[in-house]
């Protein structure tokens, strides 16, 4: 996706319009081959790009009203491109370091997007369409990659209905992968990565769910899906090459992963109202740890109403599978 807009095409596009007096654009450049083009449409419109080192590159482009864009870029070869289109819109980009990439798409009502990089090859996308979605994304690190998906809420006559999903991306190892598309309204996902070639996904739909997925291994793998209203899960993994899926589906269900071992798996559905599921697996101490990349498997499901489960699992070879209606 490339929002670049020559001042030519700008005018061509823009051609027609009734301009207002009120856009604000400062560009403050310091260095060697850097780029800038800013586009303002409307009124209210405020534009600040400070590009300190080499070859950094920045696009804006605003449209509506009272939109409001920072990109600050410090180091050798960064990209960042905000494209604005509605009011109240508001998106940050820092960049530190060498070649990383950071895109803002927003469209709508009161969104709010942070980004804030410092690395190398570090990569952001954030896509905002609704009402009064926010998203946070903080990466440092080499080759760490984020995507936010942010759709919910109508506006109707001046009155707002709904979204505010929130969604933060933490990360500070190497290789990560992070995945967050929000469909509904109040839901919160926090994606915390600092180990080494892990990989999230949380998607949500519906109203009011929550989403915690840490990781801090070796190519650990968690996804999280959630439709229905007031779920919670929590994926926590410290250990190598563990999998976890979450289904969740209805009404207050609640569930905990926690892997510390190796190659262990653990998959949890729940369809209902009120369940509750605990899966903990680790390794061994001593020499049974070596025996633990034999992997450990509890696979979880819950119908009907109100069912507790709980599997702990110590070593590695074992396995539990948990049905409940």
């Amino acid at each position: 996706m490339k929002l670049r807009m020559t001042a030519l095409a700008a005018a061509i596009a823009f051609s027609g319009a009734a301009m207002a007096s009120n856009n604000d654009s400062t560009v403050d450049q310091t260095g060697f081959n850097n780029d800038a083009d800013v586009s303002q449409m409307g009124y209210g419109n405020d534009s600040s790009v400070t590009s300190d080192g080499w070859g950094n590159d920045a696009t804006v482009v605003q449209m509506g009203m009272m939109n409001d864009s920072t990109i600050e870029q410090e180091g050798l070869g960064n990209s960042a491109d905000t494209y604005q289109n509605g009011y109240d819109n508001s998106a940050t980009h820092l960049q530190t370091g060498w070649k990383n990439d950071s895109k803002s798409v927003q469209k709508g009502v009161s969104n709010v997007a942070m980004i804030d990089q410092d690395g190398i090859g570090l990569s952001s996308d954030v896509y905002q369409n609704g009402y009064g979605n926010q998203a946070d994304v903080e990466q440092t690190g080499t080759g760490n990659s984020s995507e936010v998906t942010q759709e919910g809420g109508k506006s109707f006559y001046g009155f707002n209905f709904g979204g505010q999903n929130e969604a933060t991306v933490i990360q500070s190892g190497y290789k990560n992968d992070s995945s967050i598309t929000q469909k509904g309204d109040y839901n919160t996902a926090t994606t915390t990565q600092s180990g080494k070639f892990n990989d999230a996904t949380v998607v949500q739909k519906g109203r009011s769910n929550n989403s915690d997925i840490s990781q801090s291994g070796y190519n650990d793998l968690a996804d999280v899906y959630q439709n229905g209203k007031y779920n919670d899960s929590s994926v926590t993994q410290s250990g190598w090459n563990n999998e976890a899926g979450v289904v969740q589906e209805g009404w207050s269900n609640v569930s905990d992963v926690t892997q510390s071992g190796i190659n262990d798996l653990a998959d949890v559905y729940q369809s209902g109202l009120g369940h509750s599921s605990t899966v903990a697996q680790s390794a061994l101490g001593g020499w049974g740890y070596f025996g633990s990349f034999a992997a450990n498997t509890a696979n979880v499901t819950q119908l009907g109403y109100n069912n507790t489960s709980s599997v702990s699992q110590q070593g590695g070879g074992n396995s539990a599978t948990v049905f409940q209606h």
